[in-house]
C-alpha cells in the first residue's frame, strides 16, 4: 500500500503553484537534470530520511540503555564505543575523504575503471591498517584502562569492541565508495537503517535474557558486522568485483597524498567530537561520561540536516572544485545553508527552552547534563549557521589550511577542557566544545569568503532567523511561568505549538523557487 505523505502533511507545508515562482516567469521551473538544487535535494531527502530512521532507533537504545543499565555501565559503554570510532579514524588512514575527492571527479568523467582503482587501493591499505589497529587496542587494553582513564573496568569493554575495528572500516570504503558515485540511499540503507535496527533488536533480546553491559556490547558487534557485508553488497551491485579497476602511479601518488593531509585533519576532527568524552573519563568519575554522552546525542538531532546534505554536498563540490565553477558552488552553498537553519533553527531553540524536560526521558540522573544541553545547542547551532565552510576549503585545495585550522582549535579546546573540567565539571567541556566549534567555523567562514569571495548568506536567510528568535520571548514567558518541571504530554503540546508557528509564518512570508524545489524533493522521499 502506498502512502503518500502530501495527504497528511499540514497546510502550512504545501507550496502552491502561484508560490514557485517569484521572478515573474510562469510554469517553468528548474530542470531536474540541470540543477544542482535539485541533485542535492534529491540526496539530501534521502540522507535526512534515513538520519530520522537513524536518530530515532538510536534514541530508543539509548533510552533502553539508560533505563536497563546503571550511569557507570552506561558511562563504560559509550566511553568505549568512543575509543574505537577514534580507532577507526586512524586506521582509515583519511581514505575516506580521499575517495569522496578522487573517486567523484572520475565519477564526473563516468571513468569506472578509476573509481574502482580508486576502491581497490583503499581496501590495500586500510584493511591491514584496521587488523594492526584491532591488535593494538586489544594488547594495550590494560594500560590505557588504568594510565588513561583510571578504570580498570574498562579493559574488558575494549578487548571486547577491539574486533569491531576491520568491520568499521570496511564499512565506511564501501559507504563512502557509493557516495562517491551519488548513491546516498546506500550509505543510508547500511548505517542509518541497518545498522541502529540491528543494534536496538539484539540489545532488546539480551535484556529481555538477562544481560546488561555484555548485551549491549555484543548487540553493538552484530550490528557493526552485518552493516559491513551490506555495505560489501551495495558496492558490489554498483561496482561489481568483477570490474577491473586501474589508476596510474602518479595518480595513487595524488590519492595517497590527499588522503594523509586528511587523516590529520580527520584524527582532529575526531578528537574535537569526543576529546571532551576522554577528558571527563580522566578528571571526573564515569558516571559523568554517561550524562554527558547522552546530552551530545541530543544535540546531534539538530545537526541532522546539517550532516545530510553535506553528505550530497561533498562529492559535487569536489566536482564544481575540479573546473573552476566557484559561482555554482557559491549558489549551492546558500541554499543548503538556508535549508539547514530552516530545519534545525527549531531544533536548537527547543534544546534550549527546555532541556530538563528533554533530559529527563532519560532518568532523573542525567538532568544534571541540562547545562551542558543549552551550552552545546548554542554552539551546535552556529556551527549549522555556517554551513559545509569546511567542507568548500578541503575540496577546493585548500585542505592543508583547514588542517592549520584545526590544529589551532584542538589545541585552545584541549587547554580550555584542562582549565574548565576540574573546575566546573560536564558544564565546563561543554563551555570548551561550543567555544572551540564556533571560533573554529568563523575564522574558516573568513577564509573561503577572502579567497573564493563566496558566503551562504543573503536576504532571505534573514526570515527563520527572525521567526524563530522573534519566538523565544512568548515561549521564553510561557517556560519562566512554568518554572517547574512540565509533564510529558505538557512538553509535547508546547513544543508541537512552537514548531507549528515557526513553520506557519515561514510559509507566510513564503518561499524562493529553490526552497519550493527543495521541499518538493525532500517531501517525495517521504511517500512510501
Amino acid at each position: 500500500m502506498k502512502i503518500n505523505l502530501w495527504l497528511v502533511t499540514p497546510p502550512f507545508f504545501i507550496v502552491k503553484p502561484e508560490m514557485k515562482l517569484r521572478t515573474g516567469q510562469t510554469g517553468t521551473r528548474l530542470k531536474d537534470q540541470d540543477s544542482d538544487i535539485v541533485v542535492i535535494a534529491k540526496g539530501g531527502g534521502i540522507a535526512v530520511f534515513g538520519s530520522i530512521i537513524r536518530i530515532g532507533f538510536n534514541f530508543i537504545f539509548r533510552l533502553a540503555l539508560t533505563r536497563t543499565l546503571s550511569l557507570g555501565l552506561v558511562g563504560l559503554y559509550f566511553l568505549g564505543t568512543t575509543v574505537i570510532e577514534f580507532s577507526r579514524i586512524l586506521a582509515l588512514l583519511g581514505l575516506d575523504y580521499g575517495l569522496l575527492k578522487y573517486a567523484s571527479i572520475a565519477h564526473g568523467k563516468s571513468d569506472v575503471c578509476q573509481i574502482k582503482g580508486y576502491v581497490i587501493t583503499a581496501f590495500k591499505i586500510a584493511i591491514p591498517s584496521a587488523f594492526l589497529f584491532s591488535i593494538l587496542l586489544f594488547s594495550f587494553s590494560d594500560t590505557i584502562s588504568v594510565q588513561l582513564f583510571h578504570n580498570p573496568d574498562m579493559s574488558k569493554v575494549m578487548r571486547i569492541l577491539a574486533i569491531t575495528v576491520p568491520f568499521t572500516v570496511i564499512t565506511t570504503i564501501c559507504v563512502f565508495s557509493t557516495q562517491a558515485c551519488k548513491q546516498m540511499q546506500y550509505r543510508v540503507y547500511v548505517q542509518d537503517i541497518t545498522e541502529p535496527i540491528v543494534r536496538f533488536a539484539f540489545l532488546g533480546i539480551f535484556i529481555f535474557i538477562g544481560y546488561q553491559l555484555m548485551g549491549a556490547l555484543v548487540a553493538y558487534i552484530i550490528s557493526v558486522v552485518s552493516s559491513s557485508f551490506l555495505g560489501l553488497y551495495f558496492l558490489n551491485k554498483k561496482l561489481p568485483f568483477s570490474t577491473k579497476g586501474r589508476i596510474t602511479r602518479s595518480q595513487v601518488g595524488d590519492f595517497l597524498r590527499f588522503s594523509l593531509t586528511q587523516i590529520s585533519s580527520r584524527v582532529i576532527d575526531t578528537l574535537m567530537r569526543t576529546l571532551d568524552i576522554f577528558m571527563i573519563g580522566c578528571f571526573l568519575i564515569i558516571d559523568n561520561v554517561g550524562v554527558y554522552n547522552i546530552t551530545v546525542q541530543i544535540v546531534v538531532v539538530g545537526s541532522l540536516f546539517l550532516h545530510a546534505f553535506i553528505n550530497i554536498f561533498t562529492p559535487l563540490i569536489s566536482e564544481l572544485a575540479g573546473i573552476g565553477d566557484f559561482k555554482r558552488i557559491e549558489k549551492n552553498y546558500k541554499a543548503m545553508t538556508k535549508l539547514v537553519i530552516v530545519f534545525s533553527l527549531p531544533v536548537y531553540l527547543i534544546m534550549i527552552l527546555f532541556p530538563r524536560e528533554i533530559l529527563m526521558v532519560f532518568g532523573k540522573d542525567y538532568v544534571a547534563g541540562a547545562g551542558c544541553l543549552v551550552i552545546l545547542a548554542a554552539g551546535q547551532m552556529v556551527n549549522s549557521a555556517t554551513g559545509a565552510v569546511d567542507v568548500i576549503l578541503n575540496m577546493s585545495g585548500k585542505h592543508v589550511l583547514s588542517l592549520y585550522d584545526s590544529i589551532g582549535t584542538l589545541i585552545l579546546n584541549i587547554i580550555l577542557n584542562f582549565f574548565l573540567i576540574p573546575r566546573y565539571g560536564i558544564s565546563g567541556a561543554a563551555v570548551a566544545t561550543s567555544t572551540s566549534v564556533v571560533l573554529a567555523n568563523l575564522i574558516r567562514l573568513i577564509q573561503v569568503y577572502f579567497i573564493f569571495g563566496i558566503h551562504p548568506y543573503n536576504l532571505s536567510f534573514l526570515k527563520p532567523l527572525f521567526i524563530g528568535t522573534a519566538l523565544i520571548v512568548p515561549f521564553g514567558v510561557l517556560r519562566y511561568l512554568f518554572s517547574f518541571e512540565l509533564s510529558l504530554p505538557s512538553f509535547l503540546f508546547i513544543i508541537t505549538c512552537y514548531t507549528g508557528i515557526y513553520f506557519l509564518f515561514l510559509k507566510l512570508i513564503g518561499l524562493s523557487e529553490e526552497e519550493s524545489i527543495i521541499f518538493d524533493k525532500i517531501k517525495a522521499k517521504f511517500s512510501l
